[in-house]
């Protein structure tokens, strides 16, 4: 969306096209490097505020990193078209889905246009700040790392590239690329689960009488300090029976694939998954780290073939996995503790999958401001 932007303000600000070899008799004023220059960066920023469904956040991406030379007149001329970005992209989506119209057009509802919604408030104590400045710590090193990793891989790319004398050898190669990192990623995301075995839906306290069978994990998950969501993806675990004794207490024999349910769905939705919260153990370490490895290499390789591909998703990805897995060494360390203790309730591993998710974003982008805003609104 930043480029598109940024294409369409250098296009549209000009109305003039070499490729296409005409010239239109309006907007002449603003044929100069300068206003060129403030079209792109309002063109950028409005990019940003229609992915994000953040104005504000637009504008300040362009003021940090776009824009050269700044001015009060140009701020509020971009934060006005970044306010009409938004309000476009939020009027279609009152309406579209997938190119259909659904009705409802004009009806702005908060799952349309906020993609990770806030449910529930977090009490914050002093003391989250030690692992936060462990996920910092972590971002910033793995955001150098991937940069560094795809500048690598770009060089690479690009001197295999010129050793091909031929021009549509050249071209199939640009092309199979793209196709060899489909492959793979279908490939391992069908198999790499069938790694790690299922895990169960629910289980029972250690010292409770009237257990469920045997086969529940020791860990209780059936309380309000800890479950497993719903949408989860079973894989090939079997899928079993719910029994309910009273109106509080179920249990269930169900299992599902953790790996699965973050390599099964779109980035969006695994990321869901990994910022939910009061699910404690809903992932383990294995298979967190071993997604978090697989991802890491795919999103650096996949970011520089031959054909667009964004970064945005991959980014709160990747540093959601290793804030979950601080999380749960978090929870391992010092146990579960439900949401009625106020002092430790902020002990959640969707938490700071949150925190990761900012941190490399950052790492990756350099952002600060403008990565905050954006992360609070989005």
């Amino acid at each position: 969306m930043i480029h598109m932007g940024s294409l369409i303000g250098a296009g549209l600000s000009q109305c003039k096209s070499r490729t296409l070899k005409f010239t239109l008799p309006i907007f002449e004023r603003f044929r100069n490097p300068e206003d060129r220059r403030n079209f792109i960066s309002a063109g950028s920023a409005a990019g940003v505020a229609s992915a994000f469904g953040a104005p504000v956040g637009g504008l300040l991406f362009a003021m940090e990193e776009v824009s050269s030379f700044w001015s009060m007149k140009l701020s509020w001329q971009i934060f006005f078209c970044c306010m009409i970005s938004t309000f476009t992209t939020d009027l279609f989506n009152s309406a579209f889905q997938a190119f259909r119209y659904q009705g409802n057009f004009g009806l702005f509802t908060s799952d349309k246009y906020i993609l990770f919604q806030v449910r529930k408030g977090l009490d914050v104590n002093i003391l989250m700040f030690f692992p936060t400045v462990i996920i910092g710590v972590l971002g910033g090193v793995l955001g150098g790392l991937f940069v560094f990793c795809n500048l690598k891989l770009a060089r690479f790319r690009r001197a295999k590239l010129a050793k091909i004398n031929n021009k549509i050898t050249k071209k199939v190669a640009r092309l199979l690329e793209p196709c060899i990192i489909v492959a793979i990623m279908a490939t391992a995301s069908v198999f790499l689960p069938a790694i790690f075995d299922c895990s169960p839906f629910t289980c029972y306290y250690e010292n409770e009488s009237g257990k469920p069978p045997s086969d529940f994990s020791p860990k209780c998950l059936d309380n309000p300090a800890g479950s497993t969501e719903k949408e989860v993806s079973y894989y090939t675990c079997t899928r079993g029976i719910v029994v309910k004794e009273g109106e509080n207490i179920t249990f269930s024999n169900d299992t599902f694939s953790q790996v699965a349910t973050l390599l099964f769905v779109t980035g969006e939705e695994a990321i869901h998954h990994l910022f939910s919260r009061e699910t404690h153990w809903e992932f383990t370490f294995g298979p967190l780290f071993t997604v978090l490895i697989f991802y890491f290499f795919m999103a650096c390789w996949s970011c520089g073939p031959s054909i667009s591909s964004g970064l945005v998703v991959p980014m709160l990805y990747i540093g959601a996995l290793y804030g979950r897995i601080v999380g749960l060494i978090m929870v391992t360390l010092f146990g579960v503790h439900s949401t009625d203790d106020i002092y430790w309730a902020w002990m959640d591993p969707g938490a700071f999958a949150l925190i990761g998710a900012a941190s490399f974003f950052g790492g990756v982008s350099r952002l600060t401001m403008s990565l905050t805003v954006i992360m609070v609104i989005f």
